[in-house]
């Protein structure tokens, strides 16, 4: 088995950016989810009930990213890596509560204007820590919504496009990385596994939401696939399963994981 895509997503339940490699941290891939849209009440805010979200895209450029409104007549605009230099606030995701820094006024009037919905962009506070699952102080994340990694198989999509009559694009399950070989759903049953020497440790299958029935290109949303197939034969426990959620299981920081990359399991 072999690595064949690594994915961030900048901003939290927005577009995507593919990459042939990728830095890992604890928290997540380097850049992955770092940054976030904040509603007037301060709680996160997702395609789940903005899914033009989904249309905001970004490319790499210089020391930033170059962010574009697909489809809208909006300028395009450059949103830096580093780390505002204000005071922090306190930002919501899901139950957590987590150091952000808001980045400039007119960043956040960009995205408020595009939305159509008062918000603000922040992004993490450099060296914060956000505890995503309750009473496990070594499970840490940034803004994704569980755990800092996401995989799935190029079997496992095979499979479900052969139930559907209109197959879908594993951009619908965000996922951060793909690979191919393998049986499908062969991920579920890994307790362990090595992306090239970079060793990460299974939480539990991904419950899927109706995010995945948006189309990640144009921001609509697409009936109610793939949720009703997955619900004929991936329901467990009330949740439509699809893909391994999963955190680094050494201390492997600084360590790159690269496209074609040999997969191995430890399960």
């Amino acid at each position: 088995m072999h690595l064949t895509e690594i994915n961030i997503f900048p901003i939290k339940s927005m577009g995507g950016i593919s990459l042939k490699e990728a830095l890992v941290l604890p928290a997540g891939l380097q850049y992955d989810r770092r940054w976030m849209l904040l509603n007037e009440d301060g709680r996160f805010m997702t395609q789940r009930h903005l899914p033009e979200m989904a249309r905001i895209k970004f490319q790499w450029k210089g020391n930033g990213f170059q962010t574009t409104f697909k489809g809208g007549n909006f300028e395009t605009i450059e949103i830096p890596f580093e780390v505002p230099d204000v005071e922090a606030v306190t930002g919501q995701v899901w139950d957590d509560q987590v150091l952000v820094k808001e980045m400039s006024g007119n960043l956040s009037g960009w995205f408020s204007e595009v939305l159509k919905t008062k918000c603000r962009l922040v992004r993490i506070v450099e060296n914060a820590v956000r505890h995503s699952l309750k009473g496990k102080p070594d499970k840490i994340s940034s803004f994704a919504d569980i755990t800092p990694f996401l995989i799935i198989g190029e079997a496992s999509l095979e499979d479900l496009n052969s139930r559907m009559e209109i197959p879908i694009s594993m951009s619908r399950f965000r996922s951060n990385f793909v690979f191919s070989g393998g049986e499908p759903y062969d991920e579920d049953n890994w307790d362990t596994f090595n992306i090239g020497n970079i060793n990460f440790k299974k939480y539990k299958k991904c419950g899927r939401c109706k995010v995945t029935t948006i189309d990640q290109e144009s921001g609509i949303k697409m009936g109610d696939e793939p949720l009703n197939t997955l619900s004929k034969y991936r329901k467990e426990e009330k949740q439509m399963n699809f893909g391994l959620r999963a955190f680094l299981n050494e201390n492997n920081i600084g360590d790159i994981v690269k496209i074609n990359d040999e997969i191995k399991t430890g399960n």
